[in-house]
């Protein structure tokens, strides 16, 4: 993994570690889909790995490949971050009622960071 990823790597981690601390402080909330998207926005418009690689297309043996070059991509080999524990985050929290801040979702959340984190030896 080159310097780049790394830092980008690091940024993403961060991001993840910051949002449980926050979702510590307020378990046993309901909050709005709005409150969630202004103050845990997740998704390819807000990862820093999504931003280098997710934005640019490259051909790779006739097939055009996006994130090509993502720490994420570089260990599943699949695009979007399917198949990791970010698909269960993306499809607990892509509703359009409130969401309650809970163990389940807390816990979705400490997946994906241990998964970034795991990430960082590769």
């Amino acid at each position: 993994m080159n310097s780049l990823a790394k830092d980008l790597l690091e940024q993403s981690i961060v991001k993840y570690k910051n949002y449980i601390d926050k979702f510590q402080e307020i378990k046993g909330s309901t909050i709005t889909q709005q409150y969630f998207d202004e103050n845990f926005p997740i998704g390819k418009r807000y990862c820093a790995l999504c931003h280098e690689f997710n934005n640019h297309r490259i051909l790779i043996l006739n097939e055009l490949s996006l994130c090509f070059g993502c720490p994420v991509y570089e260990k599943t080999k699949t695009q979007f971050c399917e198949n990791t524990p970010f698909d269960k985050i993306f499809n607990m929290c892509d509703i359009l009622d409130d969401l309650v801040i809970d163990d389940n979702l807390i816990n979705s959340f400490t997946d994906e960071l241990n998964f970034l984190i795991s990430l960082r030896d590769n």
